[in-house]
């Protein structure tokens, strides 16, 4: 973002989803409100956003370990450290706040990935 500028990976994103012809397309981790308004502007109505939440920090903590990726650190309170540093360097609750919906992930995989399905037979599928 130094070198190309604020909008450099929504531009990407934007150019990608256009090439590919798809009528459906899932982005992951956007965090900055500012990605959020970029991607609002070149897809208007059909651009929707879910924020997947998991809520329960026990949960988030056992995944974080599970992950295993050393910038996450291992303690609880490193992931509220974390937290903290998102929040502070993209303003997540801001975007957090965008949200078309909300899909909970504090269960199984199989309750996230039932979850999805509702979440498209009810909002997305009527909309191709």
């Amino acid at each position: 973002m130094e070198k190309y500028g604020q909008t450099f990976f929504p531009e990407q994103i934007v150019s990608k989803i256009k090439e590919s012809g798809s009528e459906v397309y899932l982005v992951s981790g956007v965090r900055p409100l500012s990605d959020v308004m970029f991607l609002k502007a070149a897809f208007g109505d059909d651009f929707v956003l879910v924020n997947v939440v998991i809520t329960d920090d026990d949960v988030r903590y056992e995944r974080m370990l599970a992950r295993g990726s050393a910038r996450d650190g291992t303690s609880k309170e490193k992931l509220r450290e974390n937290d903290l540093g998102e929040e502070k360097l993209f303003q997540t609750s801001k975007t957090e706040q965008m949200a078309d919906y909300v899909i909970n992930n504090d269960g199984t995989v199989e309750d996230f990935f039932a979850a999805i399905d509702k979440f498209y037979e009810e909002h997305i599928a009527g909309r191709q």
